[in-house]
């Protein structure tokens, strides 16, 4: 059994607005975020996504778990990201916030 093919999402920058957001937090900051934002469900307009420090490093390129745990970390005090209990995940589950960052993701389509 093969894994469906990865849902195409477009993330997009808007500026002057973003630049705070990546004056903030960098591309140490922006890459996980991305990587979250990518593997997302999306459920009623919320952005939920899962994802442990060791497998955000390996997808963001960062190389490092302990630097994407301290990126998630000051995501989640800026409020960018809202952890949230959840029995069905193993992994830590996230509400994603990026609408007052200049930011606006949007599932292209479905399936490839």
């Amino acid at each position: 059994m093969t894994s469906p093919p990865p849902r195409r999402v477009r993330i997009e920058h808007a500026y002057p607005a973003a630049d705070s957001f990546l004056a903030a937090h960098g591309y140490q900051g922006l890459a996980p975020l991305h990587v979250l934002v990518q593997n997302a469900e999306f459920d009623g307009g919320a952005i939920v996504a899962t994802g442990s420090s060791r497998s955000l490093a390996a997808q963001s390129g960062l190389g490092s778990r302990d630097t994407v745990y301290r990126r998630i970390q000051l995501l989640t005090q800026a409020g960018v990201l809202e952890r949230v209990r959840s029995r069905e995940s193993r992994w830590p589950v996230y509400l994603v916030r990026v609408e007052h960052l200049g930011i606006t993701v949007t599932v292209v389509d479905e399936q490839l």
